[in-house]
């Protein structure tokens, strides 16, 4: 599958429900190329439509290389035949999806240093750390400025991603 990607476009229940969604996440992906993966990310849109949305984005990986990752829902990601899936504190675990899914690459969402560093002692291979906005997907916690980065980025050995 190669290295991981070095751009992380996440979306979410608004984005995608934008009429011009699936045209514009193409062409981020083409600009993206191997360099990139688009976030699959939705709270609200039903199995279906979330599957066709991921297999619509998936025909262009093999022209891109752009990678595909499914937010949370593992069933989807192994579905669909993404490249990765994003766990959040509500999924499965990351020995399970490896157990499950052995060549599926897994991130993690993080908020602390210590849940950055468990979840690679557990063999996530990147996390996603945030929010450094007020973001509706966590509407009860306070945003966490730049500066937690400077935690977060010594204590793991592997790519850490702001979530803005």
């Amino acid at each position: 599958m190669g290295e991981l990607p070095t751009i992380h476009a996440v979306t979410n229940d608004e984005i995608m429900l934008r009429p011009v969604f699936l045209r514009k996440a193409m062409s981020s992906m083409r600009v993206l190329g191997d360099k990139g993966a688009i976030h699959i990310r939705s709270q609200l849109l039903d199995s279906p439509t979330l599957s066709s949305l991921t297999l619509a984005l998936l025909e262009l990986h093999e022209q891109t290389g752009c990678w595909c990752i499914v937010n949370d829902r593992v069933d989807i990601a192994l579905a669909c035949g993404v490249q990765g899936v994003q766990l959040t504190h509500k999924s499965i675990s990351v020995p399970d999806v490896q157990r499950i899914a052995p060549a599926l690459r897994i991130g993690a969402s993080v908020h602390s240093p210590e849940e950055a560093r468990d979840a690679e002692q557990a063999g996530a291979d990147w996390c996603v750390a945030g929010h450094v906005f007020e973001t509706p997907s966590h509407p009860c916690e306070p945003r966490l400025d730049f500066s937690f980065f400077y935690a977060f980025v010594p204590s793991v050995s592997f790519p850490v991603f702001p979530f803005l």
